[in-house]
């Protein structure tokens, strides 16, 4: 009598973990920004100057820390507020011939809230008239983290389909891709990782399930406080895809099973650039950008940027 085998079926390969069709309404915020005034001799120069010394021998609202680069000294606020040490805000400070030269605040508002940086502007305002007013009015943002977290998302949900000249790095563990960043860390890039399996790892308490975070980081800025809310979308760039169970139309079969077995391995960034690049990575590129992820939304999610720059007041002049 004959035996019958039976094929064991083999899962498409776009069946990674199940992901919600509309995670919760994301919202972007700012992880965490650096905002400088350059001052030019003069009496406000010499105010700060005058003002600055007097106020950090307060030990209750300052704490010294080490300076870097060409600042002079630096300082850490002391927020009440503020769970941990790392988000008391950062100040530096360069001075030269009695006249403050370079006042800088690097901080994180989303971890501040309101309350905390109603506290930065208060000791602000005890060196600099206007407290952070005076930024406002005068400062750069040099630096800024800007960030969504999308709820229900694992890593293995979706892949990212870089732009092609975008230095692609991924670190995993067990399997498991935890972070992946877009660029080069010197200049601006991407970063997005698990922010629960980064939790684990520092053997700290997580509870909160599936969350992706996607953080995008601009250096070396000199974009006005003022015009924050009209700061182009951050996220415009970054597409999210999946991975079709069939090859492109007109594709070779056994080419994009092969493919999709090094996606697996190396990751959808890496697996393309082992394709030739005029042939079957420009088609499969185009392949992918046809299955985008309908969760993300760049110009729904940047839509949210006008009114959370409005509700932290970082860009008014509207401060008691």
């Amino acid at each position: 009598m004959a035996i019958k085998l039976s094929k064991k079926k083999v899962a498409a390969y776009n069946k990674s973990q199940t992901t919600p069709k509309t995670p919760s309404k994301v919202i972007p915020f700012i992880d965490r920004m650096r905002v400088s005034i350059n001052f030019e001799p003069g009496e406000m120069a010499e105010e700060v100057q005058s003002n600055i010394w007097a106020q950090v021998a307060d030990k209750d609202a300052f704490t010294q820390v080490a300076s870097k680069g060409s600042y002079n000294a630096a300082w850490r606020i002391k927020i009440a507020s503020a769970l941990k040490l790392k988000h008391y805000p950062l100040m530096q400070y360069r001075h030269a011939d009695k006249c403050a030269v370079r006042l800088a605040i690097d901080f994180a508002p989303h971890d501040l809230g309101p309350d905390g940086l109603d506290h930065m502007h208060i000791a602000l305002k005890s060196i600099v008239d206007g407290g952070w007013v005076a930024f406002v009015e005068l400062g750069k943002v040099n630096m800024i983290e800007v960030t969504v977290d999308l709820h229900g998302v694992p890593m293995g949900g979706f892949h990212v389909l870089p732009q092609q000249t975008t230095t692609v790095k991924s670190w995993s563990n067990a399997g498991k891709l935890e972070t992946l960043y877009l660029g080069k860390k010197q200049g601006n890039f991407t970063r997005i990782y698990d922010r629960g399996l980064k939790r684990v790892s520092k053997k700290q308490a997580w509870a909160h399930g599936h969350v992706t975070r996607v953080e995008r980081v601009l250096k070396s800025q000199a974009i006005p406080v003022a015009s924050l809310a009209s700061l182009d979308n951050v996220f415009a760039g970054i597409k999210m895809v999946d991975l079709p169970p069939t090859a492109p139309p007109e594709g070779k079969g056994y080419i994009w099973t092969l493919f999709c077995d090094a996606v697996a391995q190396r990751g959808l960034p890496a697996a393309l650039k082992v394709l030739p690049a005029d042939t079957y990575r420009k088609n499969y590129r185009k392949w992918l950008a046809e299955h985008p992820k309908p969760w993300w939304q760049p110009e729904e999610i940047w839509a949210e940027w006008g009114s959370m720059i409005e509700k932290t007041k970082l860009a008014s002049k509207e401060w008691f």
